[in-house]
C-alpha cells in the first residue's frame, strides 16, 4: 500500500470537519426546539393555562344560552351547552356538573 501524502491527509481532515459541521448545523435547531419545549412545559403552571380556557368556554356557553332563549327547541344549541357544561366539569367547575341537567 502506498503511504498517504500530507495533501491527502489535509483533504481527509477538511472533509471530516465539513461533514461534522453540516451535520451539527442541521441538528442544532432540532435539539434547541426539544430543549426549549421541555423547559417551557416545566415552567408553565397548569392553573394559568386552564383559567383562560374556562373563560372561553363560559363565553361560548353564554352565546348558546342566548340562542336557547330565543329558540328553545334548537337541538344543536342545547347539545353544545351540555357539552360545554361537561367540559367545564372536567376542568374542575363543580357548578357545571349540576347545571348539565338543566338543558336536558
Amino acid at each position: 500500500m502506498a503511504k498517504r501524502t500530507a495533501k491527502q491527509w489535509a483533504v481527509s481532515i477538511i472533509l471530516i470537519v465539513v461533514t461534522l459541521s453540516l451535520l451539527g448545523a442541521s441538528l442544532l435547531p432540532l435539539v434547541g426546539q426539544i430543549i426549549s419545549s421541555s423547559s417551557n412545559q416545566a415552567n408553565t403552571p397548569t392553573k394559568e393555562v386552564e383559567k383562560p380556557e374556562t373563560e372561553k368556554l363560559k363565553i361560548q356557553m353564554q352565546g348558546y344560552e342566548e340562542i336557547i332563549k330565543t329558540e328553545p327547541d334548537n337541538q344543536f344549541a342545547l347539545q353544545q351547552v351540555t357539552n360545554l357544561h361537561l367540559r367545564l366539569a372536567e376542568l374542575g367547575d363543580t357548578k357545571s356538573l349540576t347545571a348539565v341537567i338543566q338543558p336536558l
